[in-house]
């Protein structure tokens, strides 16, 4: 099981951080990604719940759905498909509450590896990527 739980304080107001995490757009600007595309619109919002979206880093792709959309305090999305690895993946939850004039966000995504042997290994190498990925982009979005 590969789970990833970032949390982290943003010195910006939650309206500014929800934004900036549940816009497509913005995740081409963010460390490591190359590219970022809305498949399918939202439901009601174009970025919000029912919105299909492809977040590329590099040679990994990421196709995810969203699948709660609660401005300015929640966004929760599901991986349908993930590449060059497609892992099953379980939950995609970005919280975010306000503390003054300061974002906490608490970001967990949690995702299936069965491999024999190697498994536990590499399930712990893939969450300090992927940790240090979310923090990357909450500095990045705290600094822009």
């Amino acid at each position: 099981m590969i789970n990833i739980r970032v949390e982290y304080l943003l010195d910006k107001n939650i309206d500014d951080v929800f934004a900036a995490i549940s816009d497509h757009e913005n995740y081409r600007r963010y460390p490591g990604f190359t590219d970022s595309r809305l498949l399918e619109p939202g439901h009601t919002e174009r970025n919000g719940e029912g919105a299909l979206r492809l977040l590329t880093a590099g040679r990994a792709s990421f196709r995810e759905r969203i699948t709660r959309f609660e401005k300015p305090h929640r966004m929760d999305y599901h991986v349908e498909e993930m590449k060059p690895f497609n892992l099953p993946h379980e939950r995609g939850e970005i919280t975010l509450e306000a503390q003054g004039g300061r974002t906490k966000v608490v970001w967990i995504s949690d995702s299936r590896l069965n491999i024999p042997i190697l498994g536990v290994p590499l399930a712990k190498l893939m969450e300090r990527r992927a940790s240090r990925a979310f923090l990357g982009i909450l500095k990045y979005i705290e600094k822009h």
